[in-house]
C-alpha cells in the first residue's frame, strides 16, 4: 500500500513633482522613463512573489519529499488527517472507507495524512492495514499542510481543486457533537455533500464546519 504513494499588478504610480521630473541635468527624460519602467517591473515582480502561496512538502513514510498539491488530475483531492492514536479518528475508519469507495470511482482522489511524528513508518503501515485505510499515505511533520487547510484535529477533511484551491475543510459529518457525546447517526454528511456539489460542477454550498476529534500537535521544536 505504501508503493500506492510514490505578476501580481503593478502599484499605480505616483505622479512626481515637476521638480523632481523635468532636471536640467542629468538622465534625460528617456533614461527615467527606463528606469521608471524598470522599478515598477521590479516592484510587480515582488508584489507577485509575495502574494505567490509558500509550496507545500509532505513526506512519505520513508522521509522522501512529497507535493501534495502538484500534479492534481482528478476532480478534486481530499486529504483525510488522522491519527493512529486518536480514538474519535479510528472509530471513523469505517466511514472513511466508505467514502473512498463511493467517490473514488467517480473522480475524487485521497490521501490519508498522518499527524502520529512519534510512530515510525511500521507502525503507521500496521495502523493502516489494521483499520482498512487504503490510500497514499503521508506526513506532515512541519504541519506545512495543516496550516494551508486550517484543519485543527483528526479526523477533519480537506478538499483541493486542481488549481489547488481550498474548496472544502471540516469534519466528515456531525455524528461527534462534542468529546464523549456521539449521535447514533449522523444528520449531515459534510464531506460527502461537498464531494457531490464538486462533481456537479458546483462550489460546495458550505465550505468549512467545525471538526470535532485529537488535537493536532504542532510541529516539533514549535512554540506551543
Amino acid at each position: 500500500m505504501l508503493l500506492d504513494l510514490f505578476l501580481g499588478p503593478a502599484q499605480p504610480r505616483t505622479r512626481q513633482p515637476a521638480h523632481v521630473i523635468m532636471r536640467t541635468t542629468g538622465p534625460s527624460r528617456m533614461q527615467t522613463g527606463r528606469t521608471g519602467s524598470a522599478l515598477a517591473l521590479a516592484l510587480a515582480l515582488g508584489v507577485a512573489c509575495a502574494d505567490a502561496p509558500e509550496k507545500i512538502v509532505l513526506e512519505d513514510f520513508f522521509g522522501a519529499p512529497v507535493e501534495p498539491l502538484e500534479g492534481i488530475e482528478a476532480e478534486a483531492r481530499v486529504f483525510l488527517f488522522v491519527g493512529a492514536e486518536c480514538p474519535i479518528s479510528n472509530r471513523y475508519a469505517p466511514e472513511l472507507g466508505r467514502i473512498k469507495e463511493a467517490f473514488g470511482p467517480r473522480g475524487i482522489e485521497f490521501w490519508l495524512v498522518y499527524t502520529d511524528d512519534h510512530l515510525d513508518a511500521d507502525e503507521l503501515a500496521r495502523h493502516a492495514t489494521e483499520f482498512n485505510l487504503e490510500a497514499p499515505l503521508v506526513r506532515d511533520p512541519m504541519r506545512s499542510l495543516v496550516e494551508r487547510a486550517g484543519v485543527g484535529v483528526t479526523p477533519e477533511a480537506a478538499v483541493f481543486s486542481r488549481s489547488g484551491e481550498l474548496l472544502y475543510r471540516g469534519r466528515i459529518d456531525d455524528r461527534v457533537l462534542e468529546l464523549g457525546l456521539v449521535r447514533p447517526e449522523p444528520e449531515r454528511r459534510d464531506l460527502r455533500d461537498a464531494l457531490d456539489a464538486i462533481l456537479a460542477g458546483r462550489k460546495p454550498s458550505v465550505s468549512s464546519t467545525p471538526a470535532r476529534g485529537c488535537t493536532i500537535p504542532p510541529a516539533a521544536g514549535s512554540p506551543r
